[in-house]
């Protein structure tokens, strides 16, 4: 139910995204041909005849085509063996060319051109990315505390050469890129280019065009496409196969197949699907394996299904200028373990139950592919159990530890709200005073409806603001509607009523309180230490751990030191009984999830914390979802007892929803899928 207003930037734009969640690479093939050195100045002279150009066809995001001057963009590429350098050069023509030489320029304030390679092309490494203008350069995402792949964090600009040459509406990008021991005929490597347009008095994003779709480039390689570097002796033959699932299933179909060479295993690729289960693409001769890239989730308010990578391999043969078919690829679907009781287990747990907690967590996180958890139970207003598990890199394989720390997304939001309440209390702060009253919010100042918005409206989730951007969709206090922009909103006005730093206001009012030392909310050295990397399936993403605290977002825990957060709740620590009655009320009816509704649920939202109604009784809790982490706590009042976990993976909210089954309601029947 959440996402912080820099998640959603990093999700949309092509530069800094976090890609969607697939195990591989865009499913782009492009070939890079031998050709001599050249030297590189901006010139294309020296560039041979039989290194064709290519238009960049994706386009990623912002303002569409603004008539036929408007950019247009083709790309050539190859490579010199004797030399070991990757070229390319890339022409775009433009009606308005538009640079930036203040000490503020960044990649969205101007016109720029973004190389993005991925040498070792390994299924989970990074890729280098490079930005550049006339006036600007940077390589992006360089910085040791955000990436998890060496070749990233040790990338400068000693291997790569550049060129930037603007002749009125035509710009010239002319690279080369150092590949040494990387550099071999007949692999592949991962390669994607990007150029930003940015128009005259545009508001908003630039536009973005792409060799190849997908957001997220400069990230991770999920979303770049692969560059085969082939010669004069390598001969080509197309493979063509299908896909199907073994058994009968409404199911979509994955979309995406990998090929790898079982001669060459530096040489595989991404092959797109369509919706009929069909693929083809072209490569060397020689005998290729099948497989999915990815471990393939569906679920339709379900228990889900899984198909796990690389069990199901058919092998195929390519032939010089033939087309040759491949055997068919039967999916299997396979059910997750059955290892769930018809009755949760919390309820009447004792210490001899920790290793079945604990063989429940490792054939469900294997099953959701969850690379590491942080997980804590209550009961009896105490924890009775805390245990971590798995890696806090898929990558690097560091595991996860007791001190390491997971996004916790929106679960940051009932811990605002408790700092909120203690002000309220000792009257430092009126929930029902129209915010603007307290500090203006420009940005949305011209619709007169803004002036209605209180403290409660955005607590209750009825602020009339959409979960991220600056604009009224709604009268405040007459539609549910989840806002995160709402409570960026109200943590300004309370920075600006108390005059105290927002860190140290939460620190004094909930953390020093309720226990909770081992919780950020923005960078510093000791959380880049033991922050968790999230993931996308098996692939890492980059740190994303804010420079700014942001009340919606940007909190980081662990599972035990959360504990005393809901230990506090279920004590009625800290706040006044009727404070606590107030923010525990049910005062806004959410849309109830099909799913429950099949256990039996009414979800409504407290003063910042879910209230549902439930066959086991009062409800109060959260959930957190900032893509790669998924995280969620719920705690039972009239039994005292309830659960917290983080989670750094993709599909962490299936392993969340298995674990309420696991715990809280026993074995849950879903349809048929």
């Amino acid at each position: 139910m959440t996402s912080s207003r820099f998640r959603l930037i990093t999700l949309i734009l092509g530069l800094w995204g976090i890609c969607s969640g697939t195990f591989a690479n865009n499913g782009t093939l492009l070939y890079a041909q031998q050709m001599d050195e050249i030297t590189v100045d901006g010139e294309l002279s020296d560039w041979p005849s039989h290194i064709a150009f290519h238009p960049l066809e994706a386009f990623l995001f912002g303002a569409e085509r603004q008539g036929d001057d408007d950019i247009l963009a083709h790309y050539r590429v190859g490579y010199c063996l004797r030399t070991k350098m990757l070229y390319v050069a890339v022409v775009t023509t433009d009606d308005a060319v538009m640079g930036d030489k203040t000490d503020k320029a960044e990649w969205d304030t101007h016109d720029m051109h973004n190389l993005m390679v991925d040498p070792s092309h390994q299924r989970s490494s990074g890729a280098i990315s490079h930005l550049v203008s006339q006036d600007y350069r940077r390589i992006a995402e360089k910085r040791q505390d955000e990436s998890w792949d060496p070749q990233v964090r040790n990338a400068s600009w000693d291997n790569v050469a550049v060129q930037i040459k603007v002749d009125g509406n035509r710009t010239t990008a002319e690279w080369s890129f150092y590949l040494g021991d990387q550099m071999r005929v007949g692999r592949t490597i991962g390669f994607d280019y990007e150029v930003i347009d940015k128009d005259p008095g545009e508001e908003g994003f630039p536009s973005v065009l792409a060799i190849g779709p997908g957001i997220g480039k400069s990230f991770n390689t999920v979303s770049m496409s692969d560059l085969l570097l082939i010669g004069p002796e390598i001969d080509l033959g197309t493979l063509k196969g299908q896909i199907n699932w073994a058994e009968k299933s409404k199911l979509p179909l994955p979309k995406e197949v990998v090929i790898s060479s079982k001669d060459n295993p530096a040489c595989w690729v991404v092959a797109n699907v369509n919706k009929k289960g069909h693929y083809a693409i072209k490569l060397p001769k020689g005998t290729y394996q099948i497989s999915l890239p990815y471990s393939v989730r569906f679920e339709d308010n379900g228990p889900g299904y899984a198909v796990m990578d690389m069990s199901h391999v058919v092998e195929g043969s390519i032939m010089t200028n033939k087309i040759s078919k491949a055997p068919e690829l039967a999916i299997p679907l396979l059910p997750r373990p059955d290892i769930i009781a018809q009755k949760g287990m919390l309820p009447h747990f004792v210490p001899s139950d920790k290793q079945e907690v604990d063989e429940f967590m490792n054939q469900m996180m294997a099953y959701y592919k969850v690379p590491g958890v942080s997980l804590a139970l209550v009961k009896g207003g105490e924890l009775v159990y805390h245990q971590t598990y798995g890696y806090k890199n898929a990558y690097t394989k560091e595991k996860v530890e007791a001190h390491t720390l997971f996004e916790a997304a929106s679960v940051t939001k009932p811990v605002f709200a408790f700092a909120v309440n203690r002000l309220v209390e000792r009257g430092e702060f009126d929930l029902d005073k129209p915010l603007h009253e307290y500090l203006p919010f420009e940005d949305i100042a011209s619709d007169e409806r803004y002036k209605l918005m209180t403290g409660r409206h955005v607590l209750v989730h009825t602020s009339g603001l959409p979960n991220w951007g600056r604009e009224m969709k709604e009268t405040p206090g007459t539609t549910f509607g989840y806002s995160g922009e709402g409570f960026e909103y109200l943590k300004r006005a309370v920075v600006h009523v108390t005059q105290r730093d927002i860190e140290e206001l939460v620190e004094t009012e909930v953390l020093k309180p309720l226990g909770m030392s081992h919780t950020y909310f923005s960078k510093n050295e000791k959380l880049i230490e033991v922050a968790a990397n999230g993931h996308y399936d098996d692939q890492p993403t980059m740190y994303q751990i804010p420079g700014e605290a942001g009340m919606a977002h940007s909190m980081y825990t662990e599972a035990r030191t959360f504990a005393n957060f809901m230990i506090g709740i279920l004590e009625r620590k800290g706040l006044q009984p009727a404070t606590y009655e107030e923010m525990l009320r049910p005062q806004t009816l959410t849309p109830t999830s099909p799913y429950f509704e099949q256990i039996g649920w009414e979800e409504h939202f407290g003063l910042g914390i879910v209230s549902a109604k439930t066959p086991y009784g009062d409800m109060y809790g959260h959930g957190g979802n900032n893509g790669d982490f998924r995280c969620q706590f719920e705690i039972f009042d009239d039994d005292k007892l309830g659960f917290a976990i983080f989670t750094n993976g993709s599909n962490g909210h299936l392993l969340i929803k298995a674990l309420r089954e696991f715990l809280i309601t026993g074995k849950v029947e879903f349809p048929a899928q």
